[in-house]
């Protein structure tokens, strides 16, 4: 019913109106880019699945703390086209990941 989904995003949205994400200042901004994925995953298709995510540095040192500081951008969705090896479907995801960080 789409009443009783509509109420459960209202009561989320409710209890979750004061979470947000802060981010210390820093001397210098530092973005780091992840990018991966899986080759030809989809059975029926087989297409890849890429995903990246950007995130904030804060001048970290360890992996854990730049989780912490916090992910700007992320993605994860099937290809559109079907790489025909592994390279290109690292191509695509890397262009991807690229062209939404410029």
């Amino acid at each position: 019913d789409h009443w009783k989904v509509a109420k459960k995003v209202m009561r989320y949205l409710q209890g979750t109106k004061y979470f947000m994400l802060i981010y210390k200042r820093t001397d210098s901004l530092e973005v780091i880019d992840y990018s991966d994925l899986e080759f030809a995953g989809c059975i029926d298709t087989r297409k890849s699945t890429s995903g990246y995510v950007f995130m904030l540095a804060c001048g970290a040192v360890s992996y854990v703390f730049m989780l912490a500081c916090g992910a700007v951008s992320w993605s994860s969705r099937k290809q559109t086209l079907t790489a025909t090896s592994t390279m290109e479907a690292e191509f695509v995801s890397c262009f991807e990941a690229t062209s939404h960080g410029v």
